[in-house]
């Protein structure tokens, strides 16, 4: 009992740890749908059924005991995993801390067997009526460990938690059916297209999952004596802010690696802005002898015999197919030096079609009202100003006594950030309405996300609604967004929040007021890379001063080092 406790710590950590050792156990059943009932975030009921091979009467006796399911018979066994599970913990872990009913059926039994278990211990076993496969209801969870109840998050974050879980083993398998509902609400039906997960399957699956368009995926398909490579990347502009949309499959099993996702990123080569992450849903398959998956009770993380190899390979593999999708731009990198204000449109028709990495409507963000809403410019005792840049990220302004380097992103991030964080204290800020409408489909988990913050959302200037199952109509945004694709800045933003939301040690305000300024600052504010006219640039330096905290970003580095003269004095002294 003490020992399954203590392996619940390792194996158990929250109600997304129990469905995905229960889906990996249905996996492994040689399931072909898979359903996930949850009621109050899974803290309640986690329930999954499968319709896979069931299990004996003889097994269900000793299922929970730990050890007893496991796949491994000899030490050599270690070398040549082929299942998802295969230590026999989970069962025996989630046993110890909630109360549990399990109902089984093999193909080719007349009658079920259903087992209960409480607390570590087997209290009833006898047959039952039910449908070939397996079906396990998991109930209070933690409700012997007060402790560990307590360190759950709120019920929202535990089912995002959950919602993640369960769309990236959605991912990782376009051949199995997978159906989940929360409190009677219906989050995900995804049914197979194919029976063969080959990279079509995959663009499918991913299409549907993510919420994203089918052109903006990028086939992959590879093969060496060594490895196989299979299933899609996004083109650059489906890129976000997060790691979000990324999904490594390792001969069947979903785990992070940021050494590989470097590969990944590294094949789009200068495609990519600072700070953007690819989307990617890539499959490895490879001799079990060639990969290490004991490596973490969570089975999260794996280990190659030749990882250089597969970096090389991924890194190379994506760069042919980016290149041959067309997707890159110019190997020089080098932006025109027109000025931005030449290219932007006055009406939501003109704006609404430019890509995610314009600057949009920057013009009319820097030469609005700033944050006080009176005029603002440089102390004039200082006198005239003369404002360059260094490259295309910093701007000099020349004081008479000084000089200021300011980073313009850093700038603009503090001027967004004030401006929406009053907006959400004063209960409004300005929505920008678009001149149509537009409906954007949502991934399951910035959904729910997304339905938590609605009313923040709208007082930040977002005029939205739910519209049916994951889906929201937009009429309006923020008047601080210069982003085009509507679609792209609002999961662009979530992410950004749901980033925020885990950040450990956060010592730059974390109310969810902030955490929301931050993301819509962080997601609207001008590219490093941008060039500005000069008129814009004096409007972000003038609006920057009369900031509350002008000298710091929200994130906390700072927007601007002051270079006095008696520091020139200083170091050209003899």
């Amino acid at each position: 009992m003490l020992a399954n406790k203590i392996a619940a710590g390792e194996v158990v950590q929250r109600p997304a740890s129990v469905v995905k050792e229960l889906i990996e156990n249905a996996i492994d059943s040689g399931a072909g749908s898979i359903s996930v009932v949850l009621k109050k975030a899974g803290i309640e009921l986690i329930q999954v059924g499968d319709d896979g091979c069931g299990m004996s009467e003889a097994d269900v006796r000793i299922c929970f005991a730990r050890h007893a399911t496991s796949k491994i018979t000899a030490i050599d066994d270690l070398e040549k995993i082929a299942t998802l599970g295969f230590r026999g913990e989970a069962l025996a872990s989630i046993g110890a801390v909630a109360r549990v009913r399990l109902r089984t059926r093999q193909p080719n039994a007349t009658v079920g067997v259903e087992a209960r278990h409480e607390g570590g211990t087997t209290t009833w076993v006898g047959p039952c009526a039910t449908t070939p496969g397996t079906t396990i209801s998991v109930r209070n969870l933690f409700y012997n460990v007060p402790a560990r109840r307590k360190f759950l998050k709120s019920e929202a974050t535990e089912l995002r938690r959950i919602i993640e879980v369960v769309e990236r083993i959605a991912l990782s398998h376009p051949d199995i059916s997978f159906r989940m509902e929360h409190d009677g609400r219906e989050l995900m039906n995804a049914s197979p297209d194919v029976h063969d997960v080959d990279a079509v399957a995959v663009a499918q699956r991913a299409s549907r999952i993510l919420a994203v368009r089918r052109e903006q995926l990028v086939l992959v398909s590879e093969n060496t004596s060594y490895l196989r490579v299979t299933g899609v990347v996004g083109r650059p502009g489906a890129a976000r802010k997060t790691r979000g949309r990324q999904v490594f499959v390792v001969n069947g099993r979903v785990v992070q690696n940021r050494y590989l996702e470097h590969a990944v990123r590294g094949g789009f080569g200068l495609a990519l802005g600072e700070g953007e992450y690819p989307l990617f849903v890539l499959f490895l398959d490879l001799s079990p002898g060639h990969v290490d998956v004991n490596v973490h009770p969570s089975k999260s993380e794996v280990k190659f015999d030749d990882e250089r190899g597969v970096y090389s390979f991924l890194r190379a593999i994506v760069a042919r197919a980016i290149a041959q999708a067309d997707a890159s731009p110019s190997l020089d990198g080098q932006g025109t030096d027109v000025p931005v204000a030449a290219n932007l449109g006055s009406s939501s028709a003109d704006w609404a079609d430019r890509p995610y990495d314009d600057a949009g409507r920057l013009s009319d963000l820097l030469l609005g009202p700033p944050p006080s809403g009176q005029p603002a410019t440089l102390n004039r005792d200082e006198g005239d100003q003369d404002i360059r840049r260094i490259g295309d990220k910093y701007l000099v302004v020349h004081l008479r006594t000084a000089l200021l380097v300011v980073d313009q992103r850093a700038a603009h991030e503090r001027i967004i950030y004030e401006r929406t964080l009053s907006a959400l204290k004063a209960g409004g800020g300005f929505s920008q309405q678009l001149l149509f409408p537009q409906t954007v489909e949502l991934p399951a988990t910035t959904f729910e996300l997304a339905r938590t913050l609605m009313p923040d959302l709208k007082r930040a200037g977002f005029d939205l609604d739910p519209f049916g199952g994951t889906t929201v109509v937009i009429r309006g945004v923020p008047a601080e967004t210069g982003t085009a694709s509507i679609e792209t800045l609002l999961q662009d933003l979530l992410a950004r929040y749901d980033d925020e939301f885990q950040r450990p040690g956060d010592t730059v305000g974390n109310s969810q007021h902030e955490r929301l300024a931050r993301s819509v600052a962080r997601c609207s504010a001008v590219r490093a890379n941008t060039r500005l006219d000069q008129r814009e640039m004096r409007a972000l330096v003038d609006q920057l001063l009369v900031c509350e905290s002008a000298d710091m970003a929200p994130d906390g580095r700072p927007t601007m080092i002051r270079i006095d003269e008696s520091e020139f004095d200083r170091r050209f002294a003899s």
